[in-house]
């Protein structure tokens, strides 16, 4: 028989009226019903925090707190909603994703047969909405890497330590959308500067855990287009200072060196894309945006260079080069065709 304990989910929203119905209903088709849903309004301009109101007044398990300021990004939001979380464990949802309605029920059964701090639902990526023609997919326990063959396919019953779960979440072997247990959420809370706060923090969650495990039950992660996570603007840019804060958090913990070396590939791929990114968009950034972008890039040129080789780095630049000469190449060539009207503008 399951337990009874109370689960927490926290949610951010911000002018989310146009998809939130389908998180609603999501967590009112739970089998498992002794949970609150805390809302946090980030400060909305559309009828997002009406809806939420209209919902609390019709279930007493809807907490709705609303926010004075727009924080710019969940992490804000999260962090207002902890206070208000009183179950043992807190289970994460963005404004728009779902989680199928045995999710909470098969995450319950894990904490009580485990007792375990974190529990990772399946999770499935729904990417039709941003392009119908890439598949959706879903993960089941521990990814596959390379021709690593260190862990069991699709298994559900691996029970991991707080450093195997942090090195696989690494390169995101296993997801973070998970169900966390509160005390730790509110002792480590979310890092709220930078576009990818949330995985810095979702990494030190891990790290600071008793133990990790999964559960059946499917986390619905949407892709759509417009998404801040697609979009390029100025924020998109601010990655830097939280690959920084990995850089300590690993050298504080003493990671392997195999570790390491993942995470400076994985830095010199970010400033890679975010500098190819720039040089791409650059014309539709104003001059003030223009010197944010170049302030955060500078950021990540100095952290290349002091946490990855020189080999690593001649090669990011070589890269750099040629795509950024074959960019140039192609506006060229489509200005003049453009000019003599050979193609449409």
């Amino acid at each position: 028989m399951v337990s009874k304990i109370l689960i927490n989910v926290i949610t951010s929203f911000y002018n989310s009226e146009e998809f939130m119905e389908a998180t609603y209903k999501s967590l009112l088709n739970q089998t498992y019903t002794n949970w609150e849903w805390i809302c946090v309004d980030d400060k909305s301009t559309d009828n997002t925090l009406k809806i939420l109101q209209e919902w609390a007044k019709k279930d007493s398990r809807i907490k709705v707190i609303p926010r004075d300021k727009n924080g710019g990004n969940a992490a804000f939001g999260f962090n207002s909603g902890l206070p208000y979380c009183n179950g043992s464990h807190t289970q994460i949802l963005g404004h728009d994703d779902e989680l199928t309605p045995d999710t909470l029920e098969e995450i319950v059964k894990r904490i009580n047969e485990t007792n375990a701090d974190v529990v990772i639902p399946d999770v499935e990526e729904i990417n039709d909405l941003l392009d119908p023609y890439i598949p959706n997919i879903k993960r089941i326990g521990i990814q596959p890497f390379k021709q690593l063959k260190d862990y069991p396919l699709n298994d559900r019953n691996v029970v991991l330590t707080p450093l195997e779960a942090f090195c696989l979440s690494l390169n995101w072997r296993i997801h973070g959308w998970a169900c966390y247990s509160t005390e730790l959420l509110k002792k480590y809370k979310y890092h709220e500067k930078g576009m990818n706060g949330d995985e810095y923090s979702s990494r030190e969650f891990l790290l600071n855990s008793n133990k990790v495990v999964f559960s059946k039950g499917t986390y619905q992660y949407k892709r759509r287009k417009g998404s801040i996570t697609v979009k390029i603007n100025p924020r998109y840019f601010d990655r830097f200072e939280c690959e920084e804060k990995l850089q300590e958090l690993m050298d504080k913990n003493n990671i392997e060196k195999k570790y390491k070396r993942l995470v400076n590939r994985n830095l010199l791929n970010t400033y890679f894309n975010c500098d190819y990114k720039y040089f791409t968009n650059k014309d539709s950034f104003s001059n003030e945006e223009k010197q944010q972008i170049e302030k955060m890039l500078h950021q990540g040129q100095q952290l290349i260079h002091k946490y990855c080789s020189i080999y690593d780095i001649i090669k990011i630049k070589t890269r750099l080069f040629k795509y950024k000469t074959l960019y140039y190449i192609y506006k060229s060539i489509k200005s003049y065709l453009e000019k003599k009207n050979l193609i449409n503008n």
